[in-house]
């Protein structure tokens, strides 16, 4: 939610095609991406063939600047608004 709020807190992502696992009891609840882009692998075409011919892509944030992020939450825990201090 910090991310969607205030964008700059991602310093580095890169752009995935994501779904979430919805219907496996073992794997319920995760998202099938990552830093290999498994959904690029020709090995997954069939799988992810929804996404390419929807071109449904996502931003994944891979490294969140901490320091930006303690201090929005302090702010929001303190009541007041972080881009004014």
């Amino acid at each position: 939610m910090a991310i969607a709020l205030q964008p700059e807190l991602c310093t580095a992502s890169s752009m995935h095609y994501v779904d979430v696992e919805t219907m496996s009891d073992l794997n319920a609840g995760y998202d099938g991406r990552g830093p290999l882009s498994c959904g690029e692998d020709e090995r997954n075409r069939g799988l992810w063939e929804w996404a390419w011919k929807g071109q449904v892509r996502t931003r994944v944030c891979w490294t969140l600047d901490v320091t930006g992020w303690k201090a929005a939450l302090y702010a929001l825990l303190h009541g007041q608004d972080s881009a004014h201090g």
